[in-house]
């Protein structure tokens, strides 16, 4: 993964979120903008995403890392991307090493 590279956040069967990488530090920081959803395999751009950044700060504490993540959406996506987070924030840090 690197900067301007298109990620997939997907469920098992494939449905989920397209977003562009648009800051790429590894092991400090990763934001994304997004661009659309997948559904039935099936690419849509969703251009209420157009605002919409996920950022993703590292932070060395001991021998652990912090996440801090800063969210600017809509109020409405709040539950969807909270069911997200916590597999998505699993893959950030193996992805920001």
């Amino acid at each position: 993964m690197g900067l301007n590279e298109t990620v997939n956040f997907v469920d098992p069967d494939g449905n989920g979120l397209v977003s562009k990488v648009v800051v790429f530090e590894p092991e400090k920081e990763i934001k994304f903008a997004f661009l659309g959803e997948i559904n039935d395999g099936k690419y849509v751009e969703v251009a209420a995403f157009a605002d919409m950044l996920e950022h993703y700060i590292f932070e060395p504490v001991g021998d652990q890392t912090r996440m801090l993540v800063d969210v600017a959406m809509d109020d409405q996506y709040y539950d969807m991307m909270n069911e997200m987070w916590d597999r998505a924030g699993i893959e950030l840090v193996r992805l920001s090493k």
